[in-house]
């Protein structure tokens, strides 16, 4: 993240911490039945999953501009696909993973967008396709701010391949 920063802002927070829970903290878990989920810390027996969902609608409502997510791997609140889901709070096996509550709220907002974990960045596939697509992001944006025909055009020359590509990768 140190080598991103001079490039681009970068915007950090940890949704659990905004939220209220304490450094350190007891672990929280996603609980999925049937029919919903929710975000509990079993510990304490306290559910946090409608305070998660009013900090990440917040926090995502005061973007101005952004062009990517990175998100924390296996986190409850962050992960992007890899946050366990378990039936029970004191079940000592998950049944399932996915998104956590923060990463699923950026998923839904932001489809399309850059997302990844820290610890996929790790390999230079992802990596690559990962700071492509961010700093393909913020070229069009600096296009969409000023447009004009020729800027856009340019863009569309330089990016046809790369767009072709990342939209047949995508679906």
């Amino acid at each position: 993240m140190r080598k991103l920063g001079g490039f681009c802002d970068i915007i950090t927070v940890c949704p659990e911490v905004e939220i209220g829970l304490g450094v350190p903290r007891k672990p929280i878990r996603i609980l999925q039945n049937k029919n919903s989920q929710r975000l509990m810390q079993p510990e304490t027996s306290i559910d946090v999953s409608g305070k998660m969902n009013d900090f990440s609608r917040r926090l995502l409502d005061g973007l101005d501009e952004i062009h990517g997510f990175l998100l924390k791997y296996k986190s409850p609140s962050c992960g992007l696909f890899s946050a366990k889901y378990y039936p029970e709070a004191d079940h000592a096996g998950a049944s399932g993973s996915g998104p956590g509550f923060f990463g699923r709220a950026v998923l839904e907002r932001y489809p399309g967008y850059p997302a990844e974990t820290e610890t996929r960045l790790t390999n230079f596939g992802i990596r690559d396709h990962f700071l492509t697509g961010l700093f393909t992001f913020s070229g069009f944006e600096a296009i969409r701010r000023n447009p004009d025909a020729e800027s856009l055009i340019n863009f569309q020359s330089n990016k046809k391949l790369l767009i072709c590509v990342t939209s047949c990768c995508a679906s």
